[in-house]
């Protein structure tokens, strides 16, 4: 994906591109050039979709494999190609390292996606971690009605952030700060946040795709692809307190007793952090245990207490 400023608006699905600065090898030539478009216009309906996205993935994990087949061969003694090497998304290299998945939010969803859709990888995964992971929409009533009803009208919710973010543009940047501070402590932290808050393109792009997830991320747990996944490698997934709408604690009691039945895998572990939010990351102190989460899902280390099938308590 590339960022840039939107051509039509909130409805539109052009992305004006600046091109890259001339070199100095193209002095002789800066003349003629100037004669062409200063602009690249790089349509973008597929990189807003859920579909779009999960090919972006694909395909920078391809790019991965074939760097580590270059690799491969370059310490190959005996410098033969072997005759699937251009083919390897088809017959990937037992030597090619095994992966390991890191997804948050709404990642998890295009992870998922992603191998069912590429058997290869999914043989090649050794561990998918889900930190809060966004796999089924539903979250309690109240807030369904609000969030959808939003999702239904981008037509109206996009224009409506841009404004804001428009106004937010004009404001003196300290005014932000005072009154983004309550919610983020961290003065670099709110800096980002500020920034971003104050680029309506941003804003668009942001719920352009936002809107898209909760329109289309499925009500339901999706046992077909947690039992197809689980076939092949392990999935550790992180709940956390707030209440998490977009993955909350229900979802993690609903998961266990699919387990107990035998509906979905035990090799799905999963934990419950009433200490941590969603939003971990722009909080310090809250990101060392999802860390340790972390490490402990790729050591596969032995949890210290456990408490019923698969569910590993650190309350």
């Amino acid at each position: 994906m590339g960022t840039g400023i939107t051509k039509d608006g909130s409805r539109g699905k052009k992305m004006v591109v600046p091109p890259p600065p001339p070199s100095s090898s193209t002095s002789d030539t800066s003349n003629s050039s100037r004669d062409l478009e200063s602009t690249i216009i790089r349509n973008t309906d597929i990189s807003w979709t859920i579909e779009g996205q999960v090919e972006h993935k694909i395909a920078w994990v391809d790019l991965i494999n074939e760097e580590m087949i270059r690799l491969l061969q370059a310490k190959n003694t005996s410098g033969r190609k072997r005759p699937n090497d251009n083919h390897h998304h088809k017959h990937p290299p037992k030597t090619l390292p095994k992966l390991i998945f890191l997804t948050h939010s709404f990642g998890a969803h295009l992870v998922q996606q992603l191998l069912t859709l590429r058997a290869d990888l999914l043989t090649q995964t050794q561990t998918i971690i889900h930190l809060m992971p966004f796999i089924r929409f539903d979250p309690p009533p109240s807030q369904t009605k609000i969030i959808s009803r939003i999702a239904q009208s981008p037509h109206l919710a996009i224009p409506f952030i841009q404004t804001l973010s428009r106004i937010a543009s004009r404001l003196p940047p300290n005014l932000l700060d005072r009154c983004v501070e309550p919610a983020i402590s961290g003065v670099g932290d709110r800096k980002l946040a500020i920034e971003l808050a104050r680029q309506p393109a941003f804003a668009r792009n942001w719920l352009e795709l936002g809107l898209r997830e909760v329109r289309e991320v499925p009500k339901a747990h999706d046992h077909a692809t947690l039992r197809l996944i689980g076939n092949h490698c392990d999935t550790a997934m992180l709940f956390v307190g707030g209440p998490d709408i977009w993955a909350p604690n229900f979802h993690l009691e609903e998961l266990l007793e699919y387990q107990r039945r035998g509906i979905i895998p035990s090799n799905i572990n999963m934990e419950y952090n009433e200490k941590l939010l969603h939003d971990f990351v722009v909080h310090e102190e809250m990101i060392p245990p999802a860390i340790d989460f972390v490490l402990s899902a790729v050591l596969k280390e032995p949890s210290r207490r456990k408490d019923g099938s698969g569910l590993i308590s650190r309350l």
